[in-house]
């Protein structure tokens, strides 16, 4: 690995990205032949977020390179959705400023939505105060829970949970038809 001032620059760009507050996953193509120094190197850089770090072998020109890490982020968000559209409980994944980032076929169904654009505001989907309160708890790094009525069509009482993620401000919420 290239060395910057006696340090792998590989390092030094990982430790810039893994300590930024929106970046929530590291994609890392390397040459297949430096690939087992890389995740050396990488396991042992501080990552006190703990920010999934994923280090895979590059293609022969910059540009595979590149399109194998957009193929390796798009296999994890497709599994990721498969996961999330197996579960009964409806769930939403949101970002720092309470956007929607993710959303399972569970909560369209319950929503009564379609689709969600990403970014969506929540309080442009569910404009249900104790819900959003609850969101603003999990952005402060706490979990919360509590129970709200949603008006629908049909007109439903919900238990709600909001769980932080390592990621600042990022948080999931877990709706149940009580």
């Amino acid at each position: 690995l290239l060395e910057v001032g006696g340090r792998p620059a590989l390092v030094r760009v990982a430790e810039t990205f893994l300590a930024h507050p929106a970046t929530g996953e590291v994609v890392i193509t390397v040459p297949g032949e430096l690939e087992a120094e890389a995740v050396k190197a990488i396991a042992q850089t501080a990552n006190p977020r703990g920010v999934r770090v994923s280090i895979i072998p590059g293609g022969a020109t910059r540009q595979h390179s590149v399109a194998l890490a957009i193929e390796a982020l798009t296999d994890e968000r497709d599994r990721t959705q498969a996961v999330l559209d197996s579960l009964s409980e409806a769930v939403l994944g949101l970002d720092a400023m309470a956007g929607i980032t993710e959303m399972n076929r569970a909560a369209r169904n319950l929503l009564g939505l379609e689709s969600v654009s990403a970014g969506t505001p929540l309080v442009d989907v569910i404009r249900v105060p104790q819900l959003i309160e609850t969101v603003a708890e999990a952005q402060q790094g706490r979990s919360a829970h509590t129970e709200l009525v949603w008006p629908g069509p049909p007109r439903r009482v919900l238990s709600a949970s909001a769980s932080p993620q390592r990621t600042r401000g990022r948080c999931v919420v877990v709706l149940r038809d009580v």
